[in-house]
């Protein structure tokens, strides 16, 4: 980034008013998540279209996917939330696995 550009953004960008409201909106909406993933910047969305480049070439199920991107690295879920909603997952697709679905 050019010194120009960095003036830009600071001046003119970060400072307007668009920028202000949009930044308030954010914030207060980020605010009412229950809980956020363990994906990275990328929203969940975001990163499940890219699933192969995100897990190795490796496509997973969607139960499978939510827990990776929900767990911390000594596999501990975020929240306890986390860990019911996956409960949840894996109780309705066995149930629609036995009801032929």
């Amino acid at each position: 980034m050019t010194q120009e550009d960095w003036h830009h953004l600071i001046d003119d960008v970060l400072k307007s008013k668009e920028h202000k409201v949009r930044s308030k909106a954010g914030k207060k909406n980020r605010k009412k998540l229950e809980y956020n993933h363990c994906s990275g910047s990328r929203s969940f969305v975001a990163t499940m279209t890219i699933q192969p480049e995100f897990n190795g070439s490796e496509n997973l199920e969607f139960s499978e996917f939510y827990k990776k991107t929900h767990t911390k690295k000594n596999k501990e879920w975020i929240d306890p939330i986390c860990a019911m909603k996956y409960s949840k997952m894996l109780s309705l697709r066995e149930e629609s696995f036995q009801s032929g679905v």
